[in-house]
């Protein structure tokens, strides 16, 4: 998801601190969004754009292409091909912000994820599938606005998916993984290191993005999940018997939730002659 608004940014004369002042959102935020480690929302794009003073299509190249192919406004209900391009050029067209509520076996209140259109398509598709074999985990992996999670399906026992027109999503916190277990209401805590390496990279996918990929391996019964906390001590998990795992985003997606502003001092350098 290559975007321009790093150097649109700078070209600008703005920090990280004051354009995301000004588009109404987090420096963490506009930090993921230069790395192109997120999907923008569409309002949130449109705000960038306005605090610039360029279009969307400046900032999102591949965008303006998705744009440019459409003879009418898309159906954001029923066209899942656009959305997809959509989200693949960078920029989320859905203005909905979707919520997915869920209530585990065994919980007394339910857990509320702020989620994107495409976790919610792929979440919802999965929901609707029946299981061919009930004892075997079956693990949806997916990203919410403040963390990722791992959630064992057969654990789910009510799953709601709400939206709100042009909200904006709360922002994470820094904070340790919590695993629910089957049938416990309240979660064990694991003070962690953060993954190493770049996400997205084949070389070093790093531990809890190692474990994200679990619900591709097909696991079986007796199957364990494993981790190493910041003592490196190693944690071992019954996957049937994970309900659900909640990663904070600093841990998959590191070198972003920092609260260290980018000074205008760094902007003069990239424009000194070398």
């Amino acid at each position: 998801m290559q975007n321009n608004l790093k150097s649109l940014r700078k070209a600008a004369g703005l920090t990280q601190a004051k354009l995301a002042e000004m588009a109404g959102t987090s420096q963490q935020q506009i930090q993921r969004i230069e790395a192109g480690a997120v999907v923008t929302r569409v309002t949130l794009a449109a705000h960038l754009a306005k605090a610039l003073g360029v279009s969307m299509g400046d900032i999102f190249p591949e965008m303006a292409e998705v744009l440019a192919g459409l003879s009418v406004a898309p159906d954001i209900d029923d066209d899942d091909q656009i959305l997809d391009e959509s989200d693949e050029a960078g920029v989320d067209l859905d203005p909905r912000l979707w919520t997915l509520k869920l209530l585990l076996r065994g919980h007394k209140q339910p857990m509320f994820y702020q989620i994107s259109s495409r976790e919610k398509r792929r979440i919802v598709s999965l929901l609707n599938t029946d299981t061919e074999d009930p004892d075997c985990p079956q693990l949806c992996a997916f990203e919410s606005h403040a963390s990722a999670a791992l959630l064992n399906l057969n654990h789910v026992v009510f799953a709601h998916v709400l939206f709100d027109m042009f909200a904006e999503p709360k922002a994470g916190e820094d904070g340790p993984v919590s695993v629910y277990l089957a049938g416990r209401d309240e979660p064990l805590t694991f003070d962690v290191e953060s993954d190493e390496g770049k996400p997205g990279s084949e070389d070093d996918i790093g531990q809890f993005r190692g474990l994200l990929l679990s619900e591709s391996f097909g696991l079986e019964r007796n199957s364990r999940l494993s981790f190493i906390d910041c003592d490196g001590e190693q944690v071992f998990i019954r996957a049937e018997e994970l309900a659900l795992m909640d990663i904070p985003l600093w841990i998959v997606k590191p070198g972003f939730d920092d609260d260290s502003d980018e000074s205008m001092t760094d902007l003069e350098e990239d424009e000194s002659p070398h």
